[in-house]
């Protein structure tokens, strides 16, 4: 599984379709996962500000300069909560 999240998009603003996109990618995450054997996924944001940088059309999700993988689903749904 890789993942592209678009943070310039209505489901950022309006908490029912953020509640939906969770549960969207946390169904589809749960049954992918198993088929990854290190059950890591590389996820990448778009149009948001990352860490302590100016808006970035392009950035790993996880806050890392050299690597874009995060290592569970638990963690792409945490770092998607803030």
């Amino acid at each position: 599984m890789i993942l592209g999240l678009d943070f310039a998009t209505l489901y950022v603003t309006d908490p029912y379709c953020m509640d939906i996109f969770f549960q969207a990618i946390s169904e589809v995450g749960e049954v992918l996962q198993y088929y990854d054997s290190d059950k890591r996924f590389p996820t990448w944001g778009f149009g948001a500000r990352p860490i302590d940088g100016p808006v970035s059309h392009c950035f790993n999700l996880n806050g890392s300069s050299h690597y874009c993988e995060v290592e569970m689903l638990n963690l792409i749904l945490l770092f998607l909560s803030y």
